[in-house]
């Protein structure tokens, strides 16, 4: 549940860092990018649900305390690995896909 939650944390911060007007965003191949960024108003609001979904999921699995406070943790590392690899563009989506496929069956696991 928590591998889920980070998930859609991350995929929250995406989508408000794409739909943002002061970062420095280059063009792009990626049609979910081009499109994130043509709908920028209605991408704000999408992202606030879908953060608002990752902090709800993340109280609802470990509590109101500690939820919140992953929540907050997760935000600010996911945040900062958004702000500066994106731009570089060194990570795939196949790339995620592969980390939280081995994460979600490592948490399964254990």
């Amino acid at each position: 549940m928590v591998t889920i939650s980070s998930l859609v944390s991350l995929l929250g911060f995406w989508l408000a860092y794409q739909s943002s007007d002061r970062a420095a965003l280059g063009t792009s191949k990626n049609q979910l990018e081009s499109w994130a960024r043509s709908y920028r108003q209605q991408m704000k609001v999408v992202s606030i649900c879908v953060l608002f979904s990752g902090l709800l999921s993340y109280v609802y699995a470990l509590g109101v305390g500690a939820g919140s406070m992953a929540f907050v943790m997760t935000i600010s590392v996911l945040g900062s690995l958004v702000v500066l690899i994106s731009p570089l563009r060194l990570v795939s989506r196949r790339m995620v896909l592969v980390l939280y496929v081995v994460s979600f069956c490592l948490e399964m696991a254990l």
